[in-house]
């Protein structure tokens, strides 16, 4: 089954399994009128999938192509939802040191007076 799905990234997390590297994206989208959180997992990503993955960052809007698959075992049934393609949103642009005010006050003195 494939499918697709878009929404915001709040996390990628990235794990090493032997030789292989698993990346799962949680991203949040709409249900209706109610913010859902879903798990995507890429294994060992190649090419063009994993510059995809490097694009990803907390805040990116992004549309993931998916497969979705279920496999029981021992009476339990597990599904995986992995993406084969994701499309990111090139107009995100993600907060940089220069859209923060340079002018901010030091914080930094070091003597042992309370401020009040």
């Amino acid at each position: 089954m494939s499918l697709s799905i878009s929404g915001t990234v709040k996390e990628v997390l990235h794990e090493k399994i032997k030789e292989y590297d698993k990346y799962t994206v949680i991203i949040q989208f709409m249900s209706g009128s109610h913010e859902k959180d879903l798990a995507i997992e890429v294994f060992n990503p190649k090419d063009k999938l994993f510059d995809s993955l490097q694009e990803l960052i907390e805040g990116a809007e992004a549309e993931f192509q998916l497969n979705v698959a279920s496999r029981g075992y021992n009476g339990k049934w597990y599904t995986t939802i992995s993406a084969w393609a994701i499309k990111v949103d090139q107009g995100f642009q993600a907060k940089t040191s220069a859209d923060f005010p340079a002018d901010l006050p030091d914080f930094t003195d070091d003597s042992d007076e309370l401020p009040f």
